[in-house]
């Protein structure tokens, strides 16, 4: 394994067998839930960030628009907000458990649609 790839993830649509993204960080530490994609100017295509325990984010400060896909418990999608623009809230609803967020374009490429079943696996390349 790639040192450099370590801690990453493949994301993937069991519906359409489609990549979401295929070197997702994960937030887990306070800065890193914080911090999120701020400062970031361009997510490239394969690129996200999956936030456990979360069922709200905010795209305050943002430079760009992104994907949003919240999830339950089991990874099934109960939300889903394409191009999310800067400066706004979003919430999953009562039974979100955790967010991706990922380039804009994602949710539309990979026919992700509500009640999907998200599959994420260790980036092994």
């Amino acid at each position: 394994m790639d040192p450099s790839n370590a801690g990453l993830l493949l994301i993937v649509n069991t519906r359409t067998d489609q990549k979401l993204a295929d070197r997702a960080r994960i937030a887990q530490s306070y800065n890193s839930r914080m911090r999120g994609l701020l400062n970031i100017r361009e997510l490239e295509e394969g690129l996200g960030l999956l936030i456990p325990r979360c069922n709200a984010i905010h795209t305050f400060f943002m430079k760009m628009t992104i994907d949003v896909v919240f999830l339950d418990r089991t990874f099934h999608v109960v939300r889903l907000f394409p191009a999310a623009s800067a400066f706004r809230v979003f919430w999953g609803g009562w039974k979100a458990r955790a967010v991706i967020e990922l380039p804009t374009g994602t949710i539309q490429r990979t026919g992700t649609q509500r009640g999907d079943l998200l599959a994420c696996h260790p980036e092994l390349s």
